[in-house]
């Protein structure tokens, strides 16, 4: 008799529990279905034609705003990396010829002292 009023004493509990168990095989439920989802030929060839089709709108929209900041007259993204190169490529020889005059300077110095 204790175990029944234990039992009854904290309905809580078990409808909690109850509960629990739903919830656990709700969740394998759906981990099955998903998975017969993401197997299926059919499943796949429309994700595949889904990702195509917005690579293929990211693209025209590029294309787009290429076309507008060109009428505008203003750069693109590329031509900023462009000019970043370019800019890159200038400081690297100005750095160079300045390494070669501060050897000038140095000679010339020497040379003075002599």
């Amino acid at each position: 008799m204790s175990d029944e009023k234990e039992k009854n004493a904290n309905p809580f509990l078990d409808s909690m529990n109850a509960f629990r168990g739903m919830y656990d095989q709700m969740l394998k439920q759906t981990e099955k279905q998903w998975e017969e989802v993401a197997r299926n030929p059919m499943f796949v060839a429309q994700m595949a034609n889904n990702f195509e089709q917005s690579m293929q709108m990211q693209k025209q929209m590029r294309e787009m705003l290429e076309t507008s900041l060109k009428a505008l007259n203003l750069p693109s993204k590329d031509d900023i990396l462009l000019l970043a190169e370019r800019m890159n490529a200038l400081r690297s020889e100005i750095a160079e010829v300045s390494g070669k005059l501060d050897l000038l300077m140095a000679e010339k110095k020497t040379k003075k002292k002599k």
